[in-house]
This record gives structure tokens, sequence and C-alpha cells, in this order.
């Protein structure tokens, strides 16, 4: 039903194990932001990309595993005919994710605000997010992004014809 992916510069840009097209797409969010952490909801035919970006802090850095600076991570959980209707929600379910399951585990926080990526294995480190986000998701209860769940409207194709 939903396939999580995880993204980033650990050592260069990486992400998780997924197909070329999905690749491309997260390759997108490898561009500087202004936010520490965001919520960047896009749609791609019928599927939907619900993806969580935790940037620097302020003036503070974000490094790979080597400590160059200039680093992100991004979780995207993306929906086949599926779109999630409470944002609010899902928010909580991302920070949820990141405080218990990616905060200190797979990236450093460090007191003075600077963070850093712990590992460069991106396939181990979404199989420990992805069974964390799937507990929070089973065990309480306004974590529950699948009770908001709705079947994505299609979308038709224009018709190029001019009428007359």
């Amino acid at each position: 039903m939903a396939q999580i992916y995880l993204f980033g510069v650990p050592k260069g840009f990486q992400n998780s194990t997924c197909d070329a097209n999905t690749a491309d797409f997260l390759a997108y969010f490898y561009a500087p932001r202004k936010n520490e952490m965001s919520l960047d909801i896009q749609r791609r035919g019928n599927k939907m990309y619900y993806s969580f970006l935790v940037d620097a802090k302020n003036e503070h850095f974000f490094s790979d595993i080597n400590g160059r600076a200039g680093s992100f991570l991004g979780l995207s959980l993306v929906l086949e005919n599926k779109y999630i209707t409470d944002k609010e929600r899902l928010k909580k379910l991302f920070l949820a994710v990141y405080d218990q399951y990616i905060k200190n585990q797979i990236i450093q926080e460090y007191p003075n605000g600077n963070r850093k990526w712990l590992t460069q294995d991106m396939d181990a480190a979404i199989k420990h997010v992805a069974n964390g986000m799937q507990h929070l998701i089973n065990n309480t209860p306004e974590l529950n992004i699948w009770a908001s769940l709705q079947t994505l409207p299609t979308i038709r194709p224009q018709n190029n014809q001019i009428r007359r």
C-alpha cells in the first residue's frame, strides 16, 4: 500500500533502494531550503508523495558522515491511488519518527544545533525507520494516518482539440 524512502546527503546524494522515476523525484530535493523541517506534498500521476525534509537549523551546519557541510535528510511516504486528508496527523507522525527513530541514531544532533549523518547505509537505515513508523501507526491512535485515507481522484487527460 505505502512505500517509504530515506534520502539525503550522508556522503554524496543517496537514497534507499527505489525505481529510477522515484530516484529522479527524490533528487529534486537536493537544493537549499529555508526551513529547518518542512513537509512537501506532491502528486505525480496516480501517486502522492509526502516528503519530510530536515535541513540545518538557522546558521548551524548539517554535515555528511565526513563532516562536509550542506547536507540534509528526507523521508518520503508514497501512496498509490490514495491520499491522506489529515495533514496535521501526518506532520505529527513524521516528527515522532524523527525524534524516536532518526535523531541520534541516523542523524546526530549536537547541543550547539549542528547535525551530522552517522551512517551512509541507506537501506539499513530505512528498514529501521520504516519499522519504527509502522510501530507508531499501529500503537499510537493519534498518529494513525491510515484512518484519514481517501481514494485519489482520477486526472482526466486534457482534450487538445479546438471546439468551434
